[in-house]
């Protein structure tokens, strides 16, 4: 374990752990704190001021840039993590139709990607440019997932009420977006792989699954031995990097399944 002293601005509204695991980026205030993870002396190594509050944090897999989302701006903000003290990028990705409602990076690193309301853009990590856009005909995407399987062919977008699957190589959301019964809200989305989609719904939260390449209504998911819900209070979902393992975390419970 590692203890840091210092504060940040109340509200923290993102965070996002570099793939090496060597920084941690913290969204507070209108700044993205850096914190370097493995020396406790050097924890505190830079508070970079960002067009507004940041609301979204996006990194690389090989952990040398971040991609920045923020409150009611259309620039996607570039944080070079290479130098000691990691620097702002005089580049900047314009989306052409509103502040981003969602920022995140595939496993392979090939593009950005970045929701707004009734589109999602690819941001060239080169270039910074983003494409022209892909019609998500289901709003807006507070998040994504990616499938993981290679080579990343699908991305989840999940739009509360639903979650649309984004065929990338197509550059299209099929018409038959994941739904759950009792139109319940869907705060989570994770794709372990293998065709496979879970979804964390309601409050207190219900677990359901389905295919990836069907779509459409999920099935909650039941204990096989006695056929009651695994759900009823489940608070987080996360899935293990190979997609070997689905942990769900529980209200006012000790116990992860």
């Amino acid at each position: 374990s590692l203890s840091l002293s210092g504060a940040l601005a109340p509200g923290s509204s993102s965070a996002g752990l570099t793939p090496d695991g060597r920084k941690l980026l913290v969204a507070a205030g209108g700044q993205v704190h850096i914190i370097n993870t493995t020396e406790a002396d050097t924890g505190f190594v830079a508070a970079i001021s960002t067009a507004s509050a940041p609301t979204g944090i996006a990194v690389l897999p090989n952990s040398r840039r971040a991609y920045i989302a923020s409150s009611g701006s259309n620039f996607i903000q570039i944080i070079d993590l290479v130098p000691t003290i990691p620097q702002l990028l005089s580049t900047a990705a314009v989306l052409p139709s509103g502040p981003a409602t969602a920022i995140a990076i595939p496993p392979n690193g090939s593009r950005i990607y970045a929701a707004v309301a009734g589109n999602v853009y690819e941001i060239d990590r080169v270039v910074a440019a983003p494409s022209t856009a892909i019609s998500n005909p289901f709003f807006a995407a507070g998040a994504f997932a990616f499938d993981p399987d290679p080579p990343v062919a699908n991305a989840l977008l999940n739009n509360i009420g639903n979650v649309a699957v984004l065929n990338i190589a197509a550059r299209t959301v099929a018409s038959n977006p994941f739904t759950v019964p009792g139109s319940l809200s869907i705060s989570e989305v994770v794709a372990p792989g293998s065709n496979r989609a879970f979804l964390l719904a309601g409050s207190p939260g219900r677990l359901f699954s389905g295919f990836i390449s069907a779509g459409g209504v999920t099935t909650e998911i039941v204990s096989p031995q006695t056929g009651v819900p695994y759900g009823t209070s489940a608070v987080d979902i996360e899935v293990v990097p190979d997609g070997s393992r689905l942990f769900v975390a529980y209200a006012g419970e000790s116990r992860l399944v």
